[in-house]
């Protein structure tokens, strides 16, 4: 029903016509609507229904699903097309989905970078940490491997599946930022 819901106010704002403030102030209310009531999501100045906080979707993964795009790593991009949209699905987010689909991305930037065709946890112990600041490149090393680590372990991401994932929507987020964080770098760094 909720879905609905929000595709109802989508189209109410297409129909407002652009000579008056009455679509602001709808965005406005139905926002601060949103806000107390708790729920994640905001209207855009498009009119659009998207996740509250959204610079994630847009400025954090634009560098990295460029960096993928441009160096034709197309397993990569949708993976993390993929993860996005997964962020982004109404009524609620597939967390676990973003949390497999971020990985994945990550895991085919990593075989891409190495040469390897390893899981993600091996083929991260090939990337040349030489290449990165000394003091950065501890930090790497250890962030790659911890989000390997969080995808894969049954408390954490879920990314093999279990009955006691416990990831909501901030953690899919953060792992999802970091991921699209981290392969920017990597890319940066390897090319």
């Amino acid at each position: 029903m909720r879905n609905v819901c929000y595709d109802i106010a989508e189209s109410y704002m297409k129909e407002f016509p652009r000579i008056s403030d009455a679509p602001n102030t709808f965005a406005l209310k139905l926002n601060r609507f949103f806000a107390k009531e708790g729920i994640g999501w905001q209207m855009s100045n498009e009119g659009l229904i998207d996740l509250r906080g959204g610079p994630l979707s847009s400025s954090q993964m634009s560098a990295a699903v460029t960096a993928v795009g441009e160096a034709g790593l197309d397993k990569s991009l949708q993976e993390l097309k993929e993860a996005q949209h997964d962020l982004a699905r109404r009524p609620e987010p597939d967390v676990t989905g973003v949390v497999q689909h971020a990985s994945a991305a990550l895991e085919s930037v990593v075989r891409h970078i190495t040469g390897s065709s390893k899981t993600l946890g091996q083929a991260a112990k090939e990337i040349d940490y030489t290449k990165y600041p000394p003091v950065l490149r501890d930090a790497v090393e250890t962030l790659v491997s911890k989000l390997y680590g969080y995808a894969s372990s049954d408390r954490g991401g879920g990314r093999h599946g279990s009955e006691s994932i416990q990831v909501d929507r901030s953690d899919a987020a953060f792992f999802l930022g970091l991921v699209g964080s981290i392969i920017e770098y990597l890319m940066a760094k390897s090319g």
